[in-house]
């Protein structure tokens, strides 16, 4: 079963990410307040739940970007890459190529994370997959940078709302290399009123649908259209392991870190 789901990584911790039904938002928004905040998005965001339906048994999607990711990839194992690095061949192989072919014009290196704030500092960000889809996308499209994304081949629930040359860059593409980075930043460099309104496309789409209350749509979108599918009422006749989503928070919520951190997914 293959499902494209909303992530909630970098808002709250990851025992607390499930905590999502009829309560997404509820003790901050009714049900019926969100509700009618879901319909205000338009039907945009949920045509990828449809398609997350429809790609339950296309086990070959996975396998597809999988090999993608990894068949065409190789590393050189650098002295200076981190151990983090080592395990990425994409972001190794980028390393070693930049340094290898323009080390004048791309300073590229492992090192210690950097804070979102130092990222809205440049004009261009670079986002690489890496081992599998990463979750740093949505982080950097808010920030109005020109985004230069490879074309992995990997797919979440929020892509087909960014489009290539509209919201984004599209490099590294399949077949290819890494050459076309530079392609793609000379580009840039000679349309600079094209390239700031792609930043600031996709700055509008991050901000409507990609907002924590927004995935929460999604997310309850997501379980309608899952239970419409059922034939079966759930019952713990079967599961005594099972528990319902009151309990998920009155317990591993409020017990994680003593419930400091419920409220990131209460509000």
């Amino acid at each position: 079963m293959l499902l494209l789901l909303a992530p909630y990584g970098w808002y709250g911790p990851p025992t607390v990410h499930a905590a999502l039904t009829r309560y997404i938002g509820n003790i901050t928004y009714p049900l019926d307040e969100q509700l009618s905040y879901c319909d205000s998005l338009g039907p945009e965001l949920y045509e990828g739940v449809t398609a997350d339906l429809a790609l339950w048994n296309a086990s070959g999607i996975s396998a597809e970007a999988l090999a993608l990711a990894t068949a065409k990839y190789t590393t050189s194992g650098g002295q200076k890459d981190s151990s983090f690095t080592l395990s990425c061949p994409v972001r190794a192989h980028f390393m070693e190529w930049a340094a290898r072919r323009h080390p004048q014009r791309i300073d590229v290196k492992s090192g210690p994370r950097v804070t979102l704030s130092k990222h809205a500092a440049y004009k261009y960000l670079l986002h690489l997959d890496g081992q599998a889809l990463s979750s740093r996308l949505e982080q950097l499209l808010p920030l109005r940078s020109l985004i230069l994304k490879e074309d992995s081949g990997y797919k979440t629930f929020y892509y087909h709302l960014v489009r290539p040359y509209e919201h984004y860059i599209p490099v590294w593409k399949q077949g290819g290399g890494p050459e076309d980075v530079m392609d793609a930043v000379e580009w840039a460099e000679g349309h600079d009123e094209e390239a700031q309104r792609m930043a600031a496309a996709a700055q509008a789409v991050a901000v409507k649908y990609l907002s924590k209350r927004a995935r929460s749509c999604y997310w309850l979108r997501l379980f309608q259209a899952y239970a419409a599918l059922q034939r079966f009422t759930p019952s713990r006749e079967r599961r005594p392991y099972a528990v319902t989503l009151e309990e998920y928070l009155e317990t591993v919520g409020r017990s994680f870190e003593r419930g400091k951190q419920l409220h990131k997914i209460e509000n």
